[in-house]
């Protein structure tokens, strides 16, 4: 019996040349490094902010097209309001591509999960030569009879330098302990908690928690 493999990332392809029994025990294997695969597909590292507050609804992870990994980020925030209501960050944005590519390859790949309705996107800001592997939150606890805000900015930590990117945000609030992927993993999608409209007159906080996923660099 001849027998020639193909491994793929969700897989094994094979193409084979012998007995009926033959083939049977082969494909056994197969079934078991498909389980395995999928076990490990599924048991992928999320990086959680620090729960400071958590109100809203949790939108769906949304992650990076194959082979390419978060490079980047923008925010969507809403300037101080004086008197009225703030709500600080709003919304975030991941950019993704490959090292090497031009900036405007990186640009054209963004994902977002929910995003608040308040404020606007700021600037973009990317890594300087590698891949987005860690990141902070500057957020504020929940506090009886003031303004609250929940999540206000975010740090980015990329590989290949000690530095981190930081977004345009609002000062409120402190930040989280730095949430790092495991060793030869990169940040790969996101998913956001976000509160909606309260109604006239209420406490909005909008975007409270995000959550980033992280993936094996093959």
């Amino acid at each position: 019996m001849s027998f020639h493999f193909i491994f793929t990332r969700v897989g094994v392809r094979v193409t084979m040349f012998g007995t009926a029994k033959t083939f049977k025990a082969c494909l056994t294997i197969l079934i078991i490094f498909q389980f395995c695969a999928n076990v490990c597909q599924s048991n992928l590292t999320v990086l959680s902010s620090p729960r400071q507050t958590n109100f809203g609804d949790w939108g769906d992870l949304e992650t990076c097209p194959d082979g390419t990994f978060v490079m980047g980020f923008r925010l969507k925030t809403e300037p101080f309001q004086g008197p009225l209501d703030d709500t600080g960050l709003n919304g975030v944005q991941l950019l993704c591509g490959k090292v090497g590519e031009s900036s405007r390859s990186i640009q054209s790949r963004r994902i977002q999960s929910l995003v608040g309705k308040w404020g606007s996107w700021g600037s973009s800001y990317e890594c300087p030569r590698g891949y987005a592997v860690g990141f902070q939150i500057r957020s504020e606890a929940f506090e009886e009879r003031n303004d609250n805000t929940a999540a206000n900015n975010l740090r980015i930590y990329c590989s290949g330098t000690k530095g981190y990117l930081e977004g345009a945000g609002l000062q409120w609030g402190n930040w989280s302990n730095i949430q790092l992927c495991p060793w030869k993993s990169v940040i790969c999608g996101l998913r956001t908690q976000v509160q909606s409209p309260q109604g006239h007159n209420s406490d909005d906080t909008s975007l409270n928690n995000v959550d980033m996923k992280c993936c094996e660099m093959l």
